[in-house]
């Protein structure tokens, strides 16, 4: 298990920079053997759709959290 946590400082966000890094991060998981990403996101944080457009399917969900997760096996 790897943890890693990407956070864009707050001036910087919305210019596309969130999707860049998960991208990156997603193609240096893959091509270091890592078949899966998940992370847990606050209920409430608008980068979920982030998430969700870059192929993160949610997997759990209570009212403060949600899990989601990245099958990394078609990226390269």
């Amino acid at each position: 298990m790897f943890i890693a946590d990407v956070i864009i400082y707050a001036p910087f966000r919305n210019r596309g920079l969130g999707s860049e890094a998960l991208e990156l991060l997603s193609k240096a998981a893959a091509e270091n053997g890592i078949e899966y990403l998940y992370d847990t996101i606050a209920a409430d944080n608008p980068a979920l759709s982030m998430f969700l457009r870059h192929g993160f399917k949610e997997v759990s969900r209570t009212d403060e959290i949600i899990t989601v997760k990245r099958d990394l096996k078609k990226v390269r």
